[in-house]
This record gives structure tokens, C-alpha cells and sequence, in this order.
């Protein structure tokens, strides 16, 4: 048996209708450069990039006369874009321990080259947990130029209250940059309250899309300077958007094969809904049987895990030798290390062993949770 829990980097079992989508585009011949000209080929293909943009609008309630999407080829470019496009000289960013390096390399690199200035949230020590109430008095208090944050930690699994950090953020007038790379698809997103500023999401991970295909949601009169300049039109600096902010040729089969995806999002929020609840049984079943083995310890909070993420380790084992066994003996592929977001483990007191990570999605099975089950049961005694 070989058993995938590495949801959380990638799903790796895509619906039959996104190969269909993308194969459409490269095999058909009917689909040339979006934006590029006004013969068929060129407005085919920008119809299928339209359709895209109004399918993932309509997934997060949004509206189209407010926000603009403009895709990149991943989370962490469209993260880099917002971040550093908007943010500005000596402005002042609050965000948390959870963030991934896609927010916090970008931010370091605005306090050198911006000096803007920069605090963190902490959460609590091995839980993980956010605390609403250090946020809400930081808020109040500092009054930040924008406030940014991790939807859900892809270490702990811990998952943000957006509702009750909307309305801190509202009340403030702090504009709010989410990252829902682990997050859109899996938790519902509401935004027809219009209150937050800039989405980055990725395709390949809780979507079920191809790799390679990301982007920005993000309202259509905030000031964002360009990452990546170029683009057609006559003039130097021309800003019409979304083609300002999306230069060079698009990936068309990688859009196509997003939307082909989204197919299966049936009455969108409440489709999410029914998936965030199918994942969080899950989630709580593995949890509550790795909580039995003797010597391992547990991060995070069960209340708060609503995304298949479940990070542990095995005395004081280091997390990539318990991860190698894994994969070598038992042929269970999971994550170990750091997971791209160093912060976090400050907290969880793990920046010298990491944590093992199991992240499940919509294929796993019971079947292959209870044999994960019981190889860490078996490691467990060996251990000992």
C-alpha cells in the first residue's frame, strides 16, 4: 500500500475534467495569446481566462465590480506582489509567527530597502494558538497600515477565526492581506462583506488544480505597483488593469485546467462547507488515535484544525529520520522539517527537530489513516 498525506505541499489526485480542460487548449488549435489580438484564436483564449477569473469571484462570494483576479503561477509570486507592490516606505506591518517565507522574505526585505516597521503576533506555546485578543489590542493601539496573515498554518494545522480578525481589522480601517494557500477550497471564504483588501491563493493544493497556476484577488482601487512590468499599449507606463499587473503571456492550459477544477465546487460556499466538514472528521479521528502512542507529542489545537494538517513527533527523535522510515518501510510519503514557515516553531519549541507532518485531503481514506495508525503505533514501541 502506498499512502499520500502530503496535501498540504500538493493534492495529487486532480478531477478528470482538469486533464480534459487543459488538453482542450494545447491539442485543440483553436486557442492563441489572451489579450494579444482580436482574432478568434486570441479571443478564444481569453474567454476561457475570463470564465476562470468569474469562477473564482463567485467561489468566494466576491464581487466583480469591486475586485479584480489576476493570476501568477503560484501563491508565493502573488504574495510577493501585493506585498511588495503596496506596501510603501516607512509603513508599519503587523502579522503573526504562522506566516510562511512567501510573506516573511518579502517583508524583510521591505524593512531593509523601505524601512517600513514590522511586528509579530505570538501564538501560544505548543498549541499554536492565535491570540484574538493580542491582535485586537495591537490593532487598537498601533493602528498598523496593513495587517497580514496566514489563513491557516500549514504546520500546525490551526486555522484563523476570519470573521471575528475582519471585524478588528474593519473597525480599525486596517486593510487585510490573506494568504489562503491552505485554505481556498478546503474553508469558506466570504467576501461579500467587501472588507478584505488582497487574496493570494494557489491552484494545486485544496482547489485540486494543476501546478503552476495561482493568483491575487484584490480590489480594484488599491494602488498596486507592478512586480513584473511589460504588457501591450503604447505608453510607458500605461495601468490598465488587470493587464498592468499581468505581464507577459498567460498560462492559458494551466487557467483552463484551474477552472476545470472548479467544475466541481457545486454551489460553491456550501460545497466548501461540506468538504471543511468530511476533512475535519477526518482529521479529528487521526488525531485522537495518535494522541494514544506513548512519546509522541502533538502540536496544535484540535478545535482550531480544520484543514488535514497534524504535526507531531516521536521523543526527541529528529522529524526527517521518523519521515525517512516512513517512506522507506512503510511507503507513507509524508512532510518533515520546518515546512517553509520557521516562525511558528519558535512556539512549538521544535526549531531543532521540526515536526513530522501528516496533511490528508478529500481521498484519504479511513483505511489509510488506521494503517498510518498503526505503523506509528509500531514505531512508537521500537522507540521506547
Amino acid at each position: 500500500m502506498n499512502i499520500y498525506m502530503d496535501y498540504a505541499s500538493t493534492s495529487i489526485q486532480k478531477p478528470p475534467a482538469v486533464m480534459k480542460a487543459m488538453a482542450e487548449i494545447i491539442s485543440s488549435n483553436h486557442y492563441g495569446n489572451p489579450s494579444r489580438g482580436a482574432h478568434q484564436y486570441s479571443m478564444n483564449a481569453q474567454r476561457v481566462v475570463n470564465k476562470v477569473k468569474e469562477q473564482i469571484l463567485q467561489l468566494l462570494n466576491a464581487s466583480s465590480d469591486t475586485y479584480d483576479v489576476l493570476f501568477t503561477q503560484n501563491a508565493t509570486t502573488a504574495l510577493n506582489m501585493v506585498i511588495k507592490g503596496c506596501v510603501k516606505a516607512q509603513q508599519h506591518v503587523l502579522t503573526s509567527d504562522w506566516e510562511h517565507n512567501a510573506v516573511l522574505r518579502p517583508l524583510y526585505e521591505l524593512e531593509q530597502s523601505k524601512n517600513i516597521l514590522l511586528n509579530f503576533l505570538e501564538s501560544a506555546t505548543l498549541t499554536g494558538m492565535f491570540d484574538y485578543q493580542q491582535c485586537d489590542q495591537f490593532i487598537k493601539q498601533k493602528s498598523p497600515d496593513w495587517l497580514i496573515l496566514n489563513h491557516a498554518s500549514n504546520v500546525t494545522g490551526n486555522c484563523l477565526n476570519l470573521e471575528a480578525i475582519k471585524q478588528m481589522a474593519y473597525q480599525a480601517g486596517v486593510p487585510i492581506i490573506l494568504d489562503s494557500s491552505q485554505t481556498f477550497g478546503t474553508v469558506p471564504i466570504d467576501f461579500s462583506d467587501k472588507i478584505i483588501t488582497a487574496l493570494a491563493f494557489t491552484g494545486h493544493k485544496s482547489l485540486y488544480g494543476p501546478m503552476g497556476i495561482g493568483g491575487l484577488v484584490i480590489k480594484k482601487d488599491i494602488e498596486m505597483y507592478p512586480l513584473i512590468s511589460g504588457g501591450d499599449g503604447l505608453e510607458p507606463f500605461a495601468k490598465v488593469m488587470p493587464q498592468h499587473q499581468e505581464a507577459g503571456t498567460l498560462n492559458v492550459p494551466g487557467i483552463a485546467g484551474l477552472g476545470g477544477a472548479l467544475e466541481s465546487f457545486d454551489n460553491k460556499g456550501e460545497s466548501v462547507a461540506k468538504k471543511q466538514l468530511s476533512l475535519r472528521e477526518k482529521t479529528i479521528y487521526f488525531r485522537h488515535a495518535l494522541e494514544k502512542i506513548n512519546g509522541l507529542t502533538l502540536y496544535g489545537e484540535v478545535e482550531e484544525q480544520t484543514v488535514g494538517v497534524i504535526s507531531c513527533n516521536i521523543h526527541d527523535i529528529p522529524s526527517a529520520m521518523v519521515g525517512d522510515i516512513l517512506a522507506t518501510d512503510y511507503n507513507i510519503s509524508v512532510r518533515t522539517g520546518f515546512h517553509c514557515a520557521p516562525l511558528i516553531h519558535g512556539c512549538l519549541n521544535t526549531t531543532s527537530q521540526g515536526t513530522l507532518r501528516f496533511s490528508i485531503g478529500a481521498a484519504t481514506t479511513y483505511e489509510e489513516i488506521d494503517y498510518v495508525i498503526n505503523r506509528m503505533e509500531e514505531l512508537g514501541r521500537e522507540i521506547e
